[in-house]
């Protein structure tokens, strides 16, 4: 683009068919983006109150995008454990008030929702490691389960490093539908 940018700067040389279709192309693709960003922001109640302007806007505001909704899919998912003994049992009951807390935090655009998305998608949340000592508990490394495992207990509490540790925090199966 900057070689046919010059030619016709110093040639006259008008741009390749090729080339002009493509940047049209990528016109369209941008303001489709932008245009599906922006009802993804009003759906989801986010900031929508400018239109992004520039591929720099369009990539901060899809990052951030795609980073709540990875972090709202991990909260949905510590928030479908259940537990052995019954959905109202007190260690289910409190990692459910967690996960709507920071599902308010996510959603709610408090100062610290940056914060608590990056918490939850790099492991380092209380959901994300509640969510990986529950999932993957078969495939961590002695010293790591061990790690979290603690990290659990100190962010949770006893009760639910225990219920952890004896698997009685499981993954609910989805209804076949």
């Amino acid at each position: 683009m900057q070689r046919t940018a010059d030619e016709l700067r110093t040639q006259g040389t008008s741009p390749p068919a090729e080339l002009i279709t493509d940047l049209q192309n990528f016109r369209d693709v941008f303001f489709n983006m932008r245009s599906w960003l922006q009802h993804q922001s009003d759906r989801t109640e986010l900031d929508s109150e400018t239109e992004p302007q520039s591929l720099v806007d369009l990539e901060t505001r899809l990052t951030s995008h795609l980073a709540r909704g990875r972090a709202l899919k991990l909260i949905d998912g510590v928030q479908q454990l259940s537990h052995v003994e019954g959905d109202q049992h007190p260690v289910l009951v409190r990692c459910q008030q967690a996960c709507e807390a920071a599902r308010g935090e996510v959603l709610g655009g408090v100062a610290d929702s940056q914060e608590t998305m990056t918490a939850l998608n790099n492991g380092q949340h209380p959901l994300a490691v509640l969510w990986t000592l529950v999932r993957h508990c078969d495939t961590l490394e002695d010293n790591e389960w061990t790690e979290l495992l603690e990290r659990c207990g100190h962010q949770f509490g006893r009760e639910v490093a225990t219920a952890v540790a004896r698997h009685k925090l499981l993954i609910r199966e989805r209804e076949q539908t």
